[in-house]
């Protein structure tokens, strides 16, 4: 996913950064509850994914549980700002479950196939409370990839470059993990190429980001109504991204 870390992040980084991101990739968030300062963050990560794209003139379809009546009153520190202008190539959709199925179902009947999909709150398109929540999102997750692979097969017959990228969010049940600090990985079935944990550390302005394999963990720090990435540990490395003053 290229677009998911900033430029100068991605600079500081020894090594490939965009394979680090899979073409599909599913953002867990620990708790369906989670205060609004958790959702605002996973929303700025998600809207700054297609605004990135939108400014490279890539086509995204955005799906949320309801309308976009104003941005988050966050930014991430050293990601392009939202330009509006560029915004004609994003299409906002508010599905239900069925209509959502019913998109993936007959995406192969658009005339413009996206060239980024992005799902928000997941959890409230499915609802979050009903019993058989994780059947759906394996059931969903699966009708993702089989659109993807869909779209990747139709661009290749076309030789139009890159396939489709798909990033999705969704907060989970707290009675999944019965107060345990992380989500077991065999506890959550999908059916993306990957998934990812969101979670607040020990305080209100400490956050991660981390691989459900461990291949990968990024530690975000929110200052300032900024939202900077400050380490990333991988295969056993720890390189810091942003030398902070002390407070």
């Amino acid at each position: 996913m290229d677009w998911f870390l900033p430029p100068s992040i991605t600079q500081k980084m020894d090594v490939d950064t965009t394979c680090l991101f899979r073409n599909s990739t599913l953002l867990l968030c620990s708790n369906v509850e989670a205060e609004r300062t958790t959702r605002d963050i996973v929303f700025e990560l998600l809207l700054n994914v297609a605004n990135r794209a939108a400014l490279e003139g890539r086509s995204v379809s955005y799906f949320r549980p309801c309308e976009l009546v104003c941005l988050s009153q966050f930014h991430v520190h050293g990601a392009p700002a939202c330009d509006f202008n560029a915004w004609d190539s994003i299409r906002f959709f508010y599905p239900t479950e069925d209509s959502l199925v019913c998109f993936f179902s007959q995406i192969h009947l658009a005339k413009r196939l996206p060239d980024l999909i992005v799902i928000e709150q997941l959890d409230r398109i499915i609802g979050h409370h009903r019993e058989d929540f994780l059947a759906r999102l394996y059931a969903l997750t699966c009708l993702f990839t089989d659109a993807l692979e869909h779209i990747h097969q139709q661009r290749s017959s076309q030789n139009s470059g890159a396939g489709c990228r798909l990033l999705v969010s969704c907060f989970l049940p707290q009675t999944l993990w019965n107060g345990q600090s992380t989500i077991p990985r065999y506890l959550v079935p999908h059916g993306l190429h990957q998934a990812c944990l969101f979670a607040k550390e020990d305080d209100e302005s400490h956050f991660s980001l981390a691989d459900f394999t461990g291949a990968f963990k990024f530690r975000l720090l929110l200052r300032e109504r900024e939202i900077f990435f400050t380490s990333f540990l991988y295969d056993t490395n720890l390189l810091t991204l942003v030398q902070r003053k002390n407070s």
